[in-house]
C-alpha cells in the first residue's frame, strides 16, 4: 500500500477507498430516486382514495392497504438512506485517516534506506487496519444493496 502511495509499485492493488466511495454514492443516488418515485406514488394513491371516498360511500380497502404498504416501503428506504449517508461519512473519515497515515509514514521513511522497525511497524499495522475497514464498509454496502433488492421485489 505504501509503495503504491509513493508510486513505486503496488499497481495491482485495488483502490478500495475509491470503490467504497463510488459504491456508496451510487447507492445513495439509487435510493434517492426510488424514494422520490415511491413518494410520488403515495401521493397518487392518496388522491385516488380521496376521489373514491367522494364518489362512493364504499371504502377502498385494497387501495388503502396498498398505500400503507408503500408508506412502509418509504420508511424502509429512509432508513437505508440514513445508513448510507452515515456510511458515506465514515468512508470519508477512513479515507482522511488513511491519507494522513500514509503522509506520516512517508515523512518517517522519507528517502532513508533504513528506518527502525519500532517506528515503522506500528504505522504499517495502522495502515492495514484502516485498509481492512474499507473491506468491512464494502461488505456492509453489499448487504444494504441486497436488502434494497429484496425490498424492491
Amino acid at each position: 500500500l505504501f509503495n503504491r502511495h509513493i508510486g513505486k509499485g503496488g499497481a495491482a492493488i485495488a483502490d478500495r477507498p475509491r470503490e467504497a466511495t463510488d459504491m456508496v454514492y451510487d447507492m445513495i443516488s439509487l435510493v434517492g430516486e426510488e424514494l422520490t418515485a415511491v413518494q410520488t406514488l403515495c401521493d397518487q394513491y392518496g388522491e385516488v382514495i380521496a376521489n373514491k371516498y367522494r364518489s362512493s360511500p364504499e371504502r377502498p380497502v385494497r387501495l388503502q392497504e396498498e398505500l400503507t404498504n408503500r408508506r412502509q416501503y418509504v420508511a424502509y428506504l429512509r432508513q437505508i438512506d440514513e445508513g448510507l449517508r452515515q456510511a458515506s461519512d465514515h468512508i470519508g473519515q477512513l479515507t482522511r485517516m488513511l491519507l494522513q497515515e500514509m503522509e506520516t509514514l512517508q515523512d518517517l521513511v522519507g528517502s532513508r534506506t533504513s528506518v527502525p522497525k519500532e517506528l515503522v511497524y506500528p504505522r504499517f499495522d495502522s495502515l492495514a487496519k484502516l485498509w481492512a475497514s474499507f473491506d468491512e464498509e464494502i461488505a456492509l454496502l453489499e448487504a444494504r444493496k441486497g436488502t434494497l433488492a429484496a425490498l424492491r421485489q
